[in-house]
């Protein structure tokens, strides 16, 4: 895992999610970090394979997540 991941855990209602950034080896050395998430399933106790949030190829960085009790926002 990337040294400066940044991750995050939130959980509104059922779901809980997690997100971090994580390098990317198929990017350019300037935009190599991108911002992934994963959601936990309490059934089977387990994380989700990483996936990303909106790969357009530029750098992420910082990433924060949020609930209004209803949703869950990446900011």
């Amino acid at each position: 895992m990337y040294e400066n991941a940044n991750a995050k855990i939130v959980t509104c209602g059922d779901i809980t999610l997690a997100s971090w950034v994580e390098e990317d080896s198929t990017r350019d050395n300037f935009n190599r970090l991108k911002l992934v998430y994963s959601v936990y399933d309490r059934l089977a106790e387990t994380w989700s394979e990483p996936k990303a949030v909106y790969d357009d190829g530029h750098m992420d960085a910082a990433p924060n997540l949020a609930t209004d009790g209803s949703d869950i926002y990446v900011v």
